[in-house]
Formats: structure tokens, sequence, C-alpha cells
């Protein structure tokens, strides 16, 4: 039977995960897990991927992976064989190590990407290999809070500005440890490793069931600007942040996806991605941005990440 196609598409986020043959414990070493990442290292500069987070376990690893040319299967590709090839000359073995292709899911949801990150971050602590995610080697935490450099090839930019820096990401991991955080609806651990080719079901951030329109005219109404003024689109070199409150907060307070709001602005998904990024980055620059953030989630009852 011939295999499924991968589900991939420019701009998509990956949760990519693989175990290795027989469940085998095999990224035991610093000299193993180092030989890992030298390759995961090679891809953003020879693919143009982007990679967002990593956890390496004993027998399985997890890599939070973005495709702008939609090539995973190369990236892995890329990953997988040159892995093994070092793998098996340094250990003077032969043959696969791992069972079959790659399991991965694409995330169109913030919410669930911003939790796959703390999920990643605390599976050393889970797995009784660490009592906290910090000092953990081989996880992007400590580079994330600061505690080691960030290598050149992992992008935290985006994520940090998700949390509202280092020690928002901190405070939610450490919220998620201690159970005081829950993960999104759509988020099942369980499900990881079932073979699918989907995304992960969005789940709604409402507490009613707020519409595109209902939130434009909530933005509109908060800015003290005609409807009109949120929809120009937003590129070139004359910004316009009054979209990018409008396509934070259709992400913030509907159920719509980042490629479903780039859809009312006639942008991609990793534009969404990006003006929403800026827009977070200037709140913290600007606290009348931030209260009209806050003044939004405030009024419709959500709770402030």
């Amino acid at each position: 039977m011939p295999r499924t196609p991968r589900l991939d598409y420019e701009g998509a986020r990956h949760h990519v995960l693989n175990r290795f043959i027989h469940k085998k414990a095999t990224f035991v070493t610093d000299q193993v897990c180092a030989m890992f990442l030298d390759r995961v290292a090679e891809t953003p500069s020879l693919y143009g991927c982007r990679i967002h987070g990593y956890a390496l376990m004993p027998n399985h690893y997890h890599l939070m992976v973005e495709t702008p040319r939609a090539n995973l299967s190369e990236v892995m590709r890329h990953i997988g064989g040159t892995f093994t090839q070092d793998y098996n000359r340094a250990t003077q073995l032969d043959g696969p190590l791992f069972p079959g292709r790659y399991r991965n899911r694409v995330v169109e949801s913030d919410a669930y990407w911003q939790h796959l990150l703390a999920y990643l971050h605390l599976n050393p602590v889970k797995a009784g290999l660490s009592s906290t995610p910090t000092n953990c080697t081989w996880s992007s935490h400590d580079a994330y809070v600061g505690t080691v450099k960030t290598p050149e090839w992992l992008t935290t930019s985006e994520l940090l500005a998700m949390f509202g820096g280092p020690e928002g990401l901190a405070r939610y991991v450490a919220d998620v440890q201690r159970k005081r955080r829950d993960a999104p609806a759509s988020f099942d651990p369980d499900d990881f490793w079932r073979p699918a080719n989907t995304s992960p079901s969005e789940s709604p951030r409402l507490i009613d069931e707020r519409t595109a329109e209902q939130a434009l005219n909530e933005v509109a109404a908060a800015l003290k600007v005609e409807r009109s003024a949120l929809l120009e689109r937003p590129r070139g070199r004359t910004p316009n942040p009054h979209s990018w409150v409008a396509i934070w907060w259709l992400l913030r307070s509907t159920s719509l996806s980042q490629r479903e709001v780039g859809g009312i602005f006639d942008i991609t998904r990793p534009r969404v991605s990006q003006l929403r990024t800026k827009l977070v980055e200037l709140a913290q620059r600007d606290p009348s941005v931030r209260a009209t953030m806050d003044g939004l989630i405030e009024a419709a009852g959500l709770l402030k990440l």
C-alpha cells in the first residue's frame, strides 16, 4: 500500500517526534546527543526551516519545526539519515535506528504551540531525569530562559514574544508543572504517537461563541477607529498597528486558525504570526498598547496569558 503523503504547507508549524527501534535507549551519552543536534543545527541553513524547540529523551526525541518552504520531509530525511550514518560509524554498528517514519502534527493554534514548548521542557522532569526543567542539557529550556547562550540555529524570538519574555515562559512552565495551568482541550500526549497526517483539532478560546465580526467590532471600539481601518492590508514600509491588534484579538478571542485570520486580511499564515509577534513586542515598549490589549481581555472575561 502506498504511503499517505505528509500534511505540509508553506509556513506550517510541526510537532515532530520519533522513537528508536525497539524503544532502545540511545540518547544516553553527551556525545550521541550532540551528534544528533549537530544534524538538526544544519537544517535551517540547508532547508530554510526554523527549529523552535527540542527535547531529547533516552529513547525518543521531540522537535518543533516550522517549514516556510513546505519541505518537512526533506528536513527530516536529512536529520534521520545523516544521524544514523554518524551513529553507526561511531559505534561500528549497522542498520536502521528508527522503526519507521517520524510522527508529526501540524499546529495551527498559538495556545497549543505555547503549551507544546512547555510540555517538551517538562519531559525530562516527567521521566524522572531531573527535578526541574532547568539545567537539562538536552532540551531547549535553558536557551529560552537565558541560562545558556542561544544557538544560532534555534529560533526563540516568536515564542518568547508570545510568553512576554523569558520570565513569562518560566512562569508558564512552572504553572504547568504544579498543575496550575491546564493544557488546551486539543492537547493530548496519548495521541502523539498515533500515525496521522492531521493537525490537532482547534479548541475554542472563548467563554462564549464570539464571531470574527464581533471581535473586529470590539477592536474598532477599543481603538476608536472605523472598522475599515482595521482591514487595511498590513504590509510594506507603512505598518498598520490597528490591524496588528485586530489580528492578535481574532487569534486570542475566537476559534479561528492563523490561516483563517490570514484570509480575512489577505496575508499568509507566517505573516499573521509575524504581525502578532510585532504587536506583543510593541506592547512591551508602549504601555498604551498593553492597556488596550488588557482592556479587551478583561471586557471579554478571558484569562491573561
